[in-house]
């Protein structure tokens, strides 16, 4: 009897000792598993606090394009539902970038554009005051229009000078650029040609010699292949001598006061800036008094109208039919109402330029 009392106490202990160590294995897992998830939990919290901030710093910094991109790069990376909301944070702050920095690069291209405009308009107010000008100071014998294709764009450009007393130069081009850049081309055009043409005359060199120097120069500079077609002639006008150069321009029409129009049937040179090997010369002829000098860009014959039919050649030569050419101004103004009338219901898609000179 005593032996199983002994056994029981005994049974009791050890069931007591394992009772407890479970219960302190246990306390310990429990302290474990609650330090894992006070510190799981801690850092989840640290991380949606890092990325709130991070959304709140998107949308201060939205201007700030620098900052934007280094909260894009600390963003937490991580495989669970909270790496996913990171991952779309990122990419939300990543797209905003990118659209911040389109956004600023539109505005920067307005503002370009904006600049361009502005100078474009002045360059078309010089234009047509410089058409008014020639009307009034070559009023008996000189008249002068374009018409554009586009209120920015002007591709064909046209001047009168004097080089002497008695010697005027007139020419007329054309661009086969349409883009923003054209107008400003034309008016370099005019300025290096005025200078050329001088320089030719003071002395003595063929004008031919000073245009084939400017096309070497501009045809080993042209990545975009912009072409310039120029008619240029230098008048005489006490003799009535003309020294002619045509590159790759409209054959222009002379006006014999006895015998109607005929086309002077030849170009001189190829057009400025395609190549560096061809010849360039000069050819002279003279008119008569009550002669008269047509020169025209070819955005005249591509006049469309209505039915979509080009005016043409043909069509041209017979608006010039019942053109007397007494005054350049009068006959300037009809040949623009007709070509205008043409148009009507259609359309020119290139600038046109008339230009006429009588000699006295």
């Amino acid at each position: 009897m005593a032996w199983c009392l002994t056994f029981c106490n005994s049974s009791i202990t050890e069931l007591y000792d394992f009772l407890s160590y479970i219960a302190l294995v246990g306390l310990v897992l429990f302290a474990l598993a609650f330090i894992s998830v006070l510190y799981i939990t801690k850092k989840d919290i640290g991380d949606i606090t890092n990325i709130n901030k991070k959304i709140k710093h998107v949308t201060t910094n939205i201007n700030n394009t620098v900052l934007l991109q280094r909260i894009c790069e600390n963003i937490p990376k991580r495989n669970d539902e909270i790496g996913a909301l990171a991952s779309t944070v990122r990419l939300m702050s990543k797209t905003v970038y990118q659209s911040i920095q389109e956004i600023l690069q539109i505005n920067k291209e307005k503002d370009l554009h904006s600049e361009d405009y502005n100078l474009l308009s002045q360059l078309r107010s010089q234009a047509v005051n410089k058409e008014i000008l020639l009307r009034e100071y070559y009023n008996s014998y000189l008249s002068a229009h374009t018409e554009s294709a586009s209120l920015t764009k002007v591709s064909d450009f046209y001047d009168a000078f004097e080089l002497s007393s008695s010697k005027l130069v007139i020419l007329v081009g054309s661009l086969n650029d349409s883009s923003l850049m054209s107008t400003y081309i034309s008016h370099i055009n005019i300025g290096l040609m005025r200078q050329l043409i001088r320089l030719s005359e003071s002395i003595k060199l063929p004008l031919a010699h000073s245009m084939q120097e400017l096309n070497k120069n501009i045809a080993d500079n042209n990545p975009k292949s912009i072409l310039t077609s120029v008619c240029i002639m230098i008048i005489d006008r006490k003799s009535g001598e003309v020294e002619y150069f045509n590159a790759g321009h409209n054959l222009p029409i002379v006006y014999r006061a006895n015998q109607g129009f005929d086309y002077i049937e030849c170009r001189t040179a190829p057009v400025i800036g395609a190549h560096t090997a061809q010849q360039f010369r000069s050819i002279n002829f003279n008119l008569e008094p009550g002669d008269s000098i047509l020169l025209y860009s070819d955005g005249v014959l591509d006049c469309t109208n209505a039915k979509l039919e080009k005016l043409g050649q043909v069509g041209f030569e017979n608006m010039l039919h019942d053109e007397n050419f007494l005054s350049p101004i009068e006959t300037v103004n009809s040949l623009n109402n007709k070509l205008k009338k043409f148009t009507k219901g259609g359309s020119h898609t290139k600038d046109y330029t008339l230009f006429l000179n009588s000699a006295c």
